[in-house]
């Protein structure tokens, strides 16, 4: 049984959605574009979704009336599941076994924000465990990174790959564990196709648009040739953006970059002699590079706790 929903009659087949089902459904979202590791997520990584309707993805939560303890000179920032614009109020229904967590760029532009303008802070620290995101909020983040004016470190633990690899990457400092999984820069595509079920079913599908590609990606047809040449320019661009900021971020060409751009990840180890990691290590080498940075012990106020 498929559910209906909103704007021109679309129908989403997805039962049992869950959070970012719903997510899906209120937005009228046909086509995701990610840029991660379709494991890390169930639905990919990196994403960026075309739409035309309400934002729905909440507004602001606690970074708002954050401010950071008067003891402390670091701001610590969790990156953890899928990277989002803005956090959402999530049906209890949902959390019976634990609620989803995302990082929300909003709240994680604040906290930057304040790190930015706080004289005490002396520097940010990035503890990363997500396999990516949306590539806007995910480019977001990562230019408020480059642009806090404070040494930073990116802790990367088990995975940081695509839109958390584009944000470990604006640190100026990445360490991570030799077997993390890091990268899959690289930028992927889906969409449901319900047309053959729709056939077998009896239902016929009629879309009334105000031009040709307005319709693109709706579940009830298959795309065309004309279509699938317009989506895949799309990703294409938002690839060669994506590489060229990995490029700028850690120093690299964009050849450099471009050759290990296949969506794959690596571990930490190899990542290191890629040029995409700094240095290998856990909690304590990254704390202890955190204080190089910085010039003294690092007393570190976790963002949002």
């Amino acid at each position: 049984m498929r559910n209906s929903w909103g704007r021109g009659m679309y129908t989403c087949g997805m039962q049992e959605r869950g959070f970012f089902g719903r997510v899906w459904d209120a937005l009228g979202v046909f086509i995701l574009v990610f840029l991660a590791t379709g494991a890390a997520l169930g639905v990919g990584a990196l994403g960026v979704v075309w739409f035309l309707g309400e934002e729905v993805l909440g507004g602001r939560t606690s970074a708002e009336a954050w401010a950071p303890a008067f003891d402390c000179n670091v701001v610590g920032i969790a990156v953890r599941g899928p990277i989002v614009i803005a956090s959402d109020t999530i049906p209890a229904e949902d959390c019976v076994n634990g609620c989803p967590v995302v990082t929300a760029a909003d709240d994680v532009l604040e906290y930057l924000r304040t790190a930015s303008e706080n004289e005490a802070i002396k520097g940010v620290i990035l503890d990363i465990e997500s396999g990516g995101g949306y590539p806007v909020p995910s480019e977001e983040i990562a230019n408020a990174v480059a642009e806090v004016g404070k040494p930073s470190v990116a802790w990367v633990r088990q995975i940081a790959a695509s839109g958390a690899y584009w944000i470990a990457s604006a640190a100026d400092t990445i360490v991570a564990s030799p077997n993390s999984d890091v990268g899959s820069i690289g930028v992927s595509m889906s969409y449901l196709d319900y047309s053959g079920q729709n056939e077998e079913d009896g239902l016929n599908f009629n879309s009334l648009s105000s031009g040709k590609f307005k319709d693109t990606g709706s579940p009830d047809k298959p795309l065309t040739d004309e279509e699938r040449t317009l989506l895949e320019r799309d990703i294409k661009i938002t690839h060669a953006n994506f590489v060229a900021a990995v490029a700028a971020n850690r120093g690299l060409t964009v050849e450099q970059v471009q050759a290990m751009a296949d969506g794959s990840t690596m571990l930490g180890a190899m990542a290191q002699g890629s040029g995409l990691v700094d240095a290998l290590g856990g909690q304590s080498e990254a704390y202890a590079a955190l204080a190089t940075a910085i010039g003294e012990e690092p007393v570190i106020c976790w963002a949002g706790i």
